[in-house]
């Protein structure tokens, strides 16, 4: 009621020319809102902002290690193998055969627990080997090889390594070994010398049983040699000699022909005990479960 009365009277005195000037008469009328807005009418409302801010995407799940493998056992036990991942009832590869390769199988990153068991086994019986993976990184492939003898020496086990050899010159081909042969110590892997009785060149030196060697001369990365693709490539095994390498006694040699590209040999078979299991070289190309088997001879 005020506030009407006093409207009124301003509009009067207004129009009565009452009003000192126009500076004043704003005043007056800005005076008169803001006493207004105090009053209550036509007040301002500050509305919270309940706009929900967009949900982060996830990053995306990191990318599966990939791996194969390869039965490098010569132990009829495990003639065919099950090889189980993490305790589960169902194998993960149901039966491989000896001198064969299985996979690549995308595996989550991590450590995993493996199991290895004759195929024809209960999926609840005691492994013939088990135990953990190494720590397997994203998106990177791995060779596992599955060694040695259910009872006996060198006792069943694997080993795992990275594919990483690099690309290889036009011509060229990059080649790593693992020792699987039963009953043989560490060997040298030479190229053949002048005569029988000459020292070779090493392509690997000292490489222990259940183990990769590591590359020797030029063209050498890490596990990886290089030779020369596309032609034959004779290569002896040897038994170690630290002092002279490629000078010992040879235990067999094996001439293959690879082609331009990155591949992994395995030596395999049984030299002592019984039965006696013949020793020959698996060839495969890394990215590959192709096997090509080559006799070793003496």
């Amino acid at each position: 009621m005020k506030t009407h009365l006093r409207n009124v009277m301003l509009c009067l005195f207004v129009l009565a020319g009452g009003c000192g000037g126009g500076d004043e008469t704003e005043s007056t009328m800005d005076n008169a809102t803001v006493d207004d807005t105090n009053g209550g009418e036509g007040m301002a409302t500050n509305t919270p902002d309940t706009t929900t801010p967009p949900a982060e995407t996830p990053p995306p799940p990191p990318a599966p290690a990939r791996v194969r493998v390869i039965h490098a056992s010569p132990d009829a036990a495990t003639a065919a193998a099950a090889v189980y991942l993490d305790g589960a009832a169902t194998p993960a590869i149901a039966s491989l055969a000896y001198k064969a390769a299985a996979g690549y199988a995308e595996v989550p990153a991590g450590v995993h627990q493996v199991a290895i068991r004759a195929a024809a086994a209960a999926a609840d019986s005691a492994p013939a080997l088990e135990g953990p993976t190494p720590a397997l990184a994203a998106g990177v492939s791995y060779t596992v090889i599955a060694h040695g003898l259910v009872a006996g020496t060198p006792a069943l086990a694997m080993a795992a390594a990275a594919d990483d050899g690099p690309a290889p010159e036009p011509d060229h081909a990059h080649i790593r070994f693992f020792h699987a042969l039963a009953g043989v110590a560490n060997v040298d892997i030479c190229l053949p010398g002048a005569n029988a009785r000459a020292a070779g060149t090493p392509v690997f030196a000292n490489v222990a049983y259940g183990a990769f060697g590591a590359a020797s001369g030029e063209g050498s990365h890490g596990a990886y040699a290089g030779v020369p693709a596309g032609a034959a490539v004779t290569l002896q095994i040897r038994a170690a000699n630290e002092a002279t390498p490629c000078s010992g006694r040879q235990a067999g040699s094996v001439s293959i022909t690879p082609t331009t590209g990155v591949w992994t040999a395995v030596a395999v078979g049984r030299a002592t005990g019984r039965p006696a299991v013949a020793k020959e070289l698996l060839l495969l190309s890394d990215g590959s479960t192709e096997v090509t088997t080559v006799a070793i001879g003496r």
